[in-house]
């Protein structure tokens, strides 16, 4: 065994891709769990995870297979996921290193590492498409299937690498699993699938059975993802509000955007521009790499024929792989007809420095989400401990986010406990619900609030409630109350229609217009205001407002001696009876 790991790292190119692997198995540690994540981590049992799947087939989508996927992954540790995306993340350079040369002996360090940072540097919103785990079984996983796929098909064009008759059976199932990958990906790779046949046909070889059989298996895939029923379901949700007209110019005018804007695909485009410039005079050179670069416009051109708006996102990660391996490709034939060995490396340092501040600026930002997703996790851990099983979380500081953290441009969890996340989130943590609030409030009111006050979501139990804690005083303000509010006024001992905003339990009363009062907690200065703007309905502590800016009736509990607050909250007549602890920041 020593003899043999000696062995591997004598190779320059094994020891890049073990330190590939290291380094993109460090991102992945530290991505954290979101999303989709939540919702797809729910089963009860592999029967239950395939009839899960089964329903989002006939009713949302048919990428079933990174669903799958996706839903077996979620069911085990996330270290499990960890390694074997690092590992995938690997072979999905090392793959398109191959497809730019035709030739395993023709990977060379330099080839593989261009592939990386092109992945790493070019790949759009890289978090969400290769480290959140559901958005890398979509995409990244399934675009390494493709290449897969593909992979036969290039080989045999190059050396006529013969296979068993049993290969023929392989390649359906291989060819079904790529089709049926997702939808402007899979089709792109079926048309390049039939490049590469006419390109071995045309230098004389002969189309084999497992060619045939593969691409029979990726249309039967494709069609198996394009005809599920829940496309349609899907499709209503993107309403089309102005004109078939209107939408096609939209569309038109950002697959445009997307191929030629350097927050596209631009850079790719021109690099691939560049190189076949210098290639011109071996025209049948620029073939493939012309191919890969269509598929790869194709698979943007694919997003206008379906409902989802034409952008730079994960929707276009197989399209950026695509054109990544012409463009590769396309510097694989100029270097044959001119020695680009300085400005190659010259292009390759540049590549590496910005490879490096992206890759240091990637790090401090996951390792930040991550502190702040671990303090928020052992608090609800301890909170359920308490007895609070409806938990006022913070929302994760976004500021810092980069294109490589899953988190952006994706919904954390939000103020309603029913949104889809926050409702997946209190199913996988064992809670009733959870909501979240501004991480400046939470520290002032829910890190250190009273577990069993903060469990209350309805007025009456929690003015039930309010009565058992020692040492507490509550203040109320409120925007303008209509008749909604007669039941609830009761609770309070009064009746109107108005503003409530004083100490409860010393003759509050609805008053017919807003204004301000001043109380005393023990040593500790209050000021109470009540306005028919929400934004001015303040309870103010020592200075710090502890109020939530919303409409309805707030309630601040505070004890008397320390001054710490235990609990806001606020009841809206709009919301029903539940309370809401989250403070609307304008």
């Amino acid at each position: 065994m020593g003899k043999r790991i000696r062995a591997f790292f004598q190779s320059p190119l094994n020891c890049l891709m073990t330190a590939v692997f290291l380094l993109i198995l460090l991102l992945n540690c530290l991505t954290v769990k979101t999303s989709d994540d939540l919702g797809y981590s729910i089963h009860s049992g592999l029967a239950d995870l395939f009839h899960r799947e089964y329903i989002q087939y006939m009713t949302w989508t048919g990428r079933t297979v990174a669903h799958l996927l996706a839903r077996t992954f979620l069911s085990m540790p996330k270290a499990v996921f960890n390694l074997c995306n690092s590992f995938v993340f690997v072979l999905h350079a090392w793959l398109i290193s191959f497809h730019a040369c035709g030739h395993k002996e023709a990977i060379t360090p330099q080839r593989y590492l261009l592939a990386v940072m092109g992945l790493f540097l070019f790949a759009p919103v890289f978090g969400q498409t290769v480290l959140w785990e559901t958005g890398s079984c979509n995409y990244l996983w399934t675009a390494t299937i493709i290449l897969i796929f593909l992979y036969f098909f290039r080989q045999y064009g190059e050396d006529g690498t013969s296979h068993r008759s049993s290969f023929t059976a392989g390649m359906f199932f291989l060819g079904v699993a790529a089709g049926w990958t997702n939808e402007n990906t899979g089709g792109a790779g079926i048309l390049m699938a039939l490049f590469l046949l006419i390109d071995s046909c045309r230098k004389g070889r002969r189309m084999t059975s497992w060619m045939i059989s593969g691409l029979i298996g990726a249309l039967t895939g494709f069609m198996a993802m394009i005809l599920a029923p829940g496309n349609a379901v899907r499709a209503a949700d993107f309403v089309n509000e102005g004109g078939r007209a209107y939408v096609l110019v939209h569309d038109l005018f950002n697959a445009l955007n997307v191929l030629g804007s350097f927050r596209g695909l631009l850079a790719l485009m021109l690099g691939f521009g560049a190189f076949a410039a210098v290639a011109w005079k071996k025209k049948e050179e620029l073939i493939l790499p012309s191919a890969y670069v269509f598929c790869g416009a194709a698979a943007v051109a694919a997003i206008i024929l379906s409902p989802v708006p034409v952008e730079f996102d994960r929707s276009m990660f197989g399209a950026a792989v695509f054109v990544l391996i012409g463009t590769l490709s396309a510097l694989h034939a100029a270097k044959k007809s001119a020695d680009l060995g300085k400005e190659l490396r010259a292009c390759t340092g540049i590549l590496c420095v910005c490879s490096l501040f992206a890759f240091a600026r990637a790090v401090i930002d996951l390792s930040y989400t991550r502190y702040q997703y671990n303090v928020r996790e052992n608090w609800v851990s301890s909170q359920k401990a308490l007895g609070n099983r409806n938990p006022v979380v913070p929302e994760i500081n976004s500021e810092f986010f980069t294109t490589y953290n899953a988190m952006y441009g994706l919904n954390d969890l939000l103020e309603s406990k029913d949104f889809v996340n926050n409702r997946n989130y209190a199913l996988t943590h064992g809670i009733d619900s959870v909501t979240s609030t501004t991480v400046d409030k939470w520290n002032l009111i829910y890190r250190n609030g009273d577990p069993l006050l903060m469990n209350e979501t309805q007025l009456a139990p929690y003015l039930a409630r309010l009565s058992q804690i020692q040492d507490a005083e509550v203040f109320v303000t409120s925007s303008y109350l209509d008749e909604s509010y007669a039941e609830w006024l009761k609770l309070f001992g009064t009746k109107g229609t108005g503003y409530l905003y004083g100490r409860l339990g010393s003759g509050l009363s609805i008053e017919s217009e807003p204004g301000g009062k001043e109380e005393m907690a023990g040593d500790h200065y209050v000021w109470i205001n009540a306005s028919k703007d929400p934004a001015y309905c303040d309870i103010l502590i020592d200075g710090q407002e502890a109020g939530n800016d919303r409409s309805g009736i707030t309630l601040t509990c505070i004890n008397r001696q320390s001054g710490q607050i235990l609990d806001t909250v606020t009841f809206c007549t709009e919301s029903g009876e539940e309370g809401s602890r989250h403070y609307d920041e304008r």
